[in-house]
Protein backbone atom coordinates (compact mmCIF):
# COMPACT_ATOMS: atom_id res chain seq x y z
CA UNK A 1 0.00 0.00 0.00
CA UNK A 2 0.97 3.66 -0.14
CA UNK A 3 3.10 5.34 2.47
CA UNK A 4 2.33 8.90 3.56
CA UNK A 5 4.42 10.57 0.85
CA UNK A 6 2.84 8.44 -1.89
CA UNK A 7 -0.69 9.24 -0.67
CA UNK A 8 0.21 12.92 -0.65
CA UNK A 9 1.42 12.66 -4.24
CA UNK A 10 -1.86 11.21 -5.48
CA UNK A 11 -3.91 13.63 -3.40
CA UNK A 12 -2.10 16.49 -5.14
CA UNK A 13 -2.84 14.96 -8.51
CA UNK A 14 -6.52 14.65 -7.63
CA UNK A 15 -6.79 18.22 -6.39
CA UNK A 16 -4.89 19.73 -9.31
CA UNK A 17 -6.42 17.94 -12.22
CA UNK A 18 -9.73 16.20 -11.62
CA UNK A 19 -12.98 17.69 -10.27
CA UNK A 20 -14.49 14.38 -9.07
CA UNK A 21 -11.45 12.18 -8.41
CA UNK A 22 -12.46 11.75 -4.77
CA UNK A 23 -15.48 9.69 -5.86
CA UNK A 24 -13.23 6.95 -7.19
CA UNK A 25 -10.46 6.85 -4.58
CA UNK A 26 -11.74 3.71 -2.82
CA UNK A 27 -12.24 1.85 -6.08
CA UNK A 28 -8.84 2.85 -7.45
CA UNK A 29 -7.00 2.02 -4.23
CA UNK A 30 -8.49 -1.47 -4.40
CA UNK A 31 -8.10 -2.21 -8.10
CA UNK A 32 -5.81 0.36 -9.70
CA UNK A 33 -3.44 2.20 -7.41
CA UNK A 34 -1.84 -0.97 -6.07
CA UNK A 35 -0.36 -1.43 -9.54
CA UNK A 36 0.76 2.18 -9.70
CA UNK A 37 2.40 1.80 -6.30
CA UNK A 38 4.34 -1.27 -7.45
CA UNK A 39 5.53 0.58 -10.54
CA UNK A 40 6.43 3.56 -8.38
CA UNK A 41 8.56 1.43 -6.08
CA UNK A 42 10.12 -0.67 -8.86
CA UNK A 43 11.30 2.44 -10.66
CA UNK A 44 12.83 3.81 -7.49
CA UNK A 45 10.07 6.14 -6.36
CA UNK A 46 10.83 9.74 -5.58
CA UNK A 47 9.76 13.10 -6.85
CA UNK A 48 10.44 12.33 -10.53
CA UNK A 49 7.35 10.10 -10.64
CA UNK A 50 5.04 12.75 -9.19
CA UNK A 51 6.75 15.36 -11.34
CA UNK A 52 6.08 13.45 -14.56
CA UNK A 53 2.42 12.82 -13.74
CA UNK A 54 1.76 16.35 -12.56
CA UNK A 55 3.46 17.93 -15.56
CA UNK A 56 1.47 15.77 -17.97
CA UNK A 57 -1.90 16.43 -16.30
CA UNK A 58 -1.44 20.16 -15.85
CA UNK A 59 0.05 20.58 -19.35
CA UNK A 60 -2.99 18.97 -20.98
CA UNK A 61 -5.46 20.77 -18.71
CA UNK A 62 -3.90 24.15 -19.51
CA UNK A 63 -4.27 23.57 -23.25
CA UNK A 64 -7.90 22.40 -22.98
CA UNK A 65 -8.82 25.41 -20.86
CA UNK A 66 -7.15 27.76 -23.32
CA UNK A 67 -8.98 26.25 -26.28
CA UNK A 68 -12.37 26.49 -24.58
CA UNK A 69 -11.67 30.06 -23.51
CA UNK A 70 -11.08 30.97 -27.15
CA UNK A 71 -13.76 28.65 -28.59
CA UNK A 72 -16.58 27.92 -26.08
CA UNK A 73 -18.36 25.70 -28.63
CA UNK A 74 -15.38 23.43 -29.20
CA UNK A 75 -15.57 19.64 -29.16
CA UNK A 76 -13.63 17.67 -26.56
CA UNK A 77 -12.90 14.03 -27.39
CA UNK A 78 -11.20 12.06 -24.63
CA UNK A 79 -9.88 8.60 -25.46
CA UNK A 80 -9.56 6.01 -22.67
CA UNK A 81 -9.92 8.47 -19.76
CA UNK A 82 -10.68 5.75 -17.24
CA UNK A 83 -12.11 7.38 -14.13
CA UNK A 84 -10.84 10.87 -14.89
CA UNK A 85 -13.67 13.39 -15.11
CA UNK A 86 -12.09 16.41 -16.78
CA UNK A 87 -14.77 16.48 -19.48
CA UNK A 88 -17.35 17.45 -16.87
CA UNK A 89 -15.59 20.79 -16.43
CA UNK A 90 -16.80 21.77 -19.90
CA UNK A 91 -19.91 19.65 -20.46
CA UNK A 92 -23.33 21.21 -20.16
CA UNK A 93 -22.32 24.40 -21.87
CA UNK A 94 -22.18 24.88 -25.63
CA UNK A 95 -19.40 22.34 -25.96
CA UNK A 96 -19.83 18.74 -27.07
CA UNK A 97 -17.86 16.32 -24.90
CA UNK A 98 -17.28 12.72 -25.93
CA UNK A 99 -15.51 9.94 -24.05
CA UNK A 100 -14.41 6.68 -25.68
CA UNK A 101 -13.62 3.86 -23.28
CA UNK A 102 -14.28 0.29 -22.21
CA UNK A 103 -17.99 -0.43 -21.51
CA UNK A 104 -17.48 -1.70 -17.94
CA UNK A 105 -15.33 1.28 -17.03
CA UNK A 106 -17.95 3.67 -18.39
CA UNK A 107 -20.76 1.83 -16.62
CA UNK A 108 -19.14 2.16 -13.19
CA UNK A 109 -18.08 5.72 -13.89
CA UNK A 110 -21.52 6.94 -15.03
CA UNK A 111 -23.29 5.17 -12.16
CA UNK A 112 -20.97 6.73 -9.59
CA UNK A 113 -21.21 10.23 -11.08
CA UNK A 114 -24.99 10.01 -11.43
CA UNK A 115 -25.49 8.75 -7.87
CA UNK A 116 -23.42 11.66 -6.60
CA UNK A 117 -25.24 14.14 -8.86
CA UNK A 118 -22.06 15.32 -10.50
CA UNK A 119 -22.94 18.31 -12.71
CA UNK A 120 -22.43 17.79 -16.43
CA UNK A 121 -22.54 13.99 -16.51
CA UNK A 122 -25.75 13.99 -18.59
CA UNK A 123 -24.09 16.24 -21.15
CA UNK A 124 -21.16 13.92 -21.88
CA UNK A 125 -21.66 11.37 -24.65
CA UNK A 126 -20.10 8.08 -23.57
CA UNK A 127 -19.16 5.86 -26.51
CA UNK A 128 -18.26 2.28 -25.53
CA UNK A 129 -15.29 0.73 -27.30
CA UNK A 130 -13.62 -2.64 -26.94
CA UNK A 131 -9.88 -1.98 -26.91
CA UNK A 132 -9.15 -5.70 -27.01
CA UNK A 133 -10.94 -6.71 -30.19
CA UNK A 134 -10.84 -5.92 -33.88
CA UNK A 135 -13.74 -4.19 -35.58
CA UNK A 136 -13.10 -5.46 -39.10
CA UNK A 137 -10.55 -7.27 -41.22
CA UNK A 138 -7.64 -5.41 -42.73
CA UNK A 139 -5.50 -7.11 -45.38
CA UNK A 140 -2.36 -5.27 -44.27
CA UNK A 141 -2.43 -5.89 -40.52
CA UNK A 142 -5.11 -8.49 -39.81
CA UNK A 143 -7.67 -6.12 -38.37
CA UNK A 144 -8.64 -2.62 -37.30
CA UNK A 145 -9.12 -2.06 -33.53
CA UNK A 146 -12.72 -1.44 -32.52
CA UNK A 147 -11.86 1.76 -30.63
CA UNK A 148 -10.45 3.30 -33.81
CA UNK A 149 -13.71 2.58 -35.63
CA UNK A 150 -15.62 4.21 -32.76
CA UNK A 151 -13.38 7.28 -32.98
CA UNK A 152 -13.79 7.51 -36.75
CA UNK A 153 -17.59 7.30 -36.52
CA UNK A 154 -17.96 9.55 -33.45
CA UNK A 155 -20.58 12.31 -33.88
CA UNK A 156 -18.08 15.17 -33.97
CA UNK A 157 -19.02 18.46 -35.60
CA UNK A 158 -15.98 19.20 -37.76
CA UNK A 159 -17.25 22.73 -38.30
CA UNK A 160 -16.31 23.43 -34.68
CA UNK A 161 -12.84 23.44 -33.20
CA UNK A 162 -11.92 20.06 -31.71
CA UNK A 163 -9.56 18.91 -28.97
CA UNK A 164 -8.55 15.25 -29.01
CA UNK A 165 -7.01 14.17 -25.73
CA UNK A 166 -5.24 10.82 -26.03
CA UNK A 167 -3.27 10.65 -22.81
CA UNK A 168 -1.20 7.45 -22.55
CA UNK A 169 -3.12 5.97 -25.51
CA UNK A 170 -0.18 5.30 -27.85
CA UNK A 171 1.46 2.86 -25.46
CA UNK A 172 -1.69 0.71 -25.58
CA UNK A 173 -1.68 0.40 -29.36
CA UNK A 174 -0.95 -3.18 -30.36
CA UNK A 175 0.97 -2.37 -33.55
CA UNK A 176 2.57 0.55 -35.37
CA UNK A 177 -0.23 0.15 -37.91
CA UNK A 178 -2.72 1.03 -35.15
CA UNK A 179 -0.77 4.21 -34.37
CA UNK A 180 -0.62 5.07 -38.05
CA UNK A 181 -4.38 4.54 -38.40
CA UNK A 182 -5.05 6.66 -35.31
CA UNK A 183 -2.98 9.55 -36.63
CA UNK A 184 -4.63 9.32 -40.04
CA UNK A 185 -8.07 9.56 -38.44
CA UNK A 186 -6.94 12.54 -36.36
CA UNK A 187 -5.52 14.05 -39.54
CA UNK A 188 -9.07 14.32 -40.85
CA UNK A 189 -9.90 17.02 -38.29
CA UNK A 190 -8.27 20.08 -39.81
CA UNK A 191 -7.65 22.74 -37.20
CA UNK A 192 -7.97 20.28 -34.31
CA UNK A 193 -5.71 20.24 -31.27
CA UNK A 194 -4.14 16.86 -30.49
CA UNK A 195 -2.75 16.18 -27.03
CA UNK A 196 -0.55 13.11 -26.70
CA UNK A 197 2.46 11.78 -24.85
CA UNK A 198 5.03 9.48 -26.41
CA UNK A 199 7.75 7.33 -24.86
CA UNK A 200 11.45 7.61 -25.60
CA UNK A 201 12.39 5.00 -28.22
CA UNK A 202 15.77 4.49 -26.57
CA UNK A 203 14.05 2.85 -23.60
CA UNK A 204 12.11 0.20 -25.52
CA UNK A 205 14.87 -2.35 -24.90
CA UNK A 206 15.58 -1.22 -21.34
CA UNK A 207 15.09 -4.20 -19.03
CA UNK A 208 13.83 -2.15 -16.08
CA UNK A 209 11.17 -0.53 -18.25
CA UNK A 210 10.11 -3.93 -19.57
CA UNK A 211 9.62 -5.18 -16.02
CA UNK A 212 7.40 -2.20 -15.26
CA UNK A 213 5.36 -2.84 -18.40
CA UNK A 214 4.87 -6.47 -17.42
CA UNK A 215 3.24 -5.33 -14.19
CA UNK A 216 0.66 -3.52 -16.26
CA UNK A 217 0.21 -6.43 -18.63
CA UNK A 218 1.33 -4.35 -21.58
CA UNK A 219 4.61 -4.36 -23.50
CA UNK A 220 5.21 -1.05 -25.21
CA UNK A 221 6.69 -1.48 -28.67
CA UNK A 222 6.59 2.11 -29.85
CA UNK A 223 8.60 5.20 -29.09
CA UNK A 224 10.06 8.32 -30.68
CA UNK A 225 13.50 9.76 -30.09
CA UNK A 226 13.16 13.05 -28.19
CA UNK A 227 13.42 15.94 -30.61
CA UNK A 228 12.16 13.94 -33.59
CA UNK A 229 8.44 14.22 -32.86
CA UNK A 230 7.88 16.89 -35.53
CA UNK A 231 9.35 14.70 -38.26
CA UNK A 232 7.29 11.73 -37.08
CA UNK A 233 3.98 13.65 -37.20
CA UNK A 234 4.59 15.76 -40.33
CA UNK A 235 3.36 13.12 -42.84
CA UNK A 236 -0.06 13.22 -41.14
CA UNK A 237 -0.38 16.98 -41.50
CA UNK A 238 0.18 17.37 -37.75
CA UNK A 239 2.43 20.14 -36.42
CA UNK A 240 4.00 20.23 -32.95
CA UNK A 241 3.16 23.52 -31.21
CA UNK A 242 4.54 22.84 -27.76
CA UNK A 243 6.57 20.05 -26.20
CA UNK A 244 7.79 19.19 -22.73
CA UNK A 245 10.49 16.55 -22.33
CA UNK A 246 12.98 15.62 -19.64
CA UNK A 247 13.10 15.96 -15.87
CA UNK A 248 14.81 19.36 -15.83
CA UNK A 249 12.29 20.86 -18.25
CA UNK A 250 9.33 19.39 -16.34
CA UNK A 251 10.65 20.67 -13.03
CA UNK A 252 11.21 24.18 -14.40
CA UNK A 253 7.81 24.21 -16.11
CA UNK A 254 6.02 23.17 -12.90
CA UNK A 255 8.01 25.68 -10.86
CA UNK A 256 6.80 28.48 -13.13
CA UNK A 257 3.26 27.44 -12.21
CA UNK A 258 3.88 27.41 -8.49
CA UNK A 259 4.27 23.62 -8.11
CA UNK A 260 7.38 22.91 -6.04
CA UNK A 261 8.70 19.36 -5.64
CA UNK A 262 11.84 18.01 -4.06
CA UNK A 263 14.98 17.89 -6.19
CA UNK A 264 15.15 15.12 -8.79
CA UNK A 265 18.86 15.46 -9.63
CA UNK A 266 19.69 11.88 -8.67
CA UNK A 267 16.39 10.36 -9.78
CA UNK A 268 15.52 8.42 -12.90
CA UNK A 269 14.87 10.86 -15.77
CA UNK A 270 11.46 11.38 -17.32
CA UNK A 271 11.02 8.86 -20.12
CA UNK A 272 8.36 10.55 -22.23
CA UNK A 273 7.60 13.69 -24.19
CA UNK A 274 4.33 15.60 -23.75
CA UNK A 275 2.98 17.25 -26.89
CA UNK A 276 0.45 19.87 -27.95
CA UNK A 277 -0.14 19.50 -31.69
CA UNK A 278 -2.21 21.14 -34.42
CA UNK A 279 -3.78 19.34 -37.37
CA UNK A 280 -2.65 21.80 -40.02
CA UNK A 281 -3.94 19.96 -43.10
CA UNK A 282 -6.39 17.17 -43.81
CA UNK A 283 -4.61 13.83 -44.29
CA UNK A 284 -7.34 11.33 -43.41
CA UNK A 285 -7.34 8.01 -45.23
Amino acid sequence: MFDASQRHMFNRLDLCCDPHASLFVTFLMKFGCGLICMIYQLQGGGAWFAQSLLAQCIFFDDVVRRVFKDSPSANLVVIAPGFETRALLFAGKSAKCIEIDEPETQKHKVQTLTQNRAPGVDSVKFLPADFARLAKDDKDCGGVPHWLEVLKRAPIDKAQRTVILAENVLRYCETRHDIDKFLRIVGGFKGATLLINVDDSALLDDQACKEVEKLGGQINGFGVKPGEEADWLAPYGIVVLQRLSGSTACQAWLSERGVQLESTESAQPTTQTILECLVASTKES
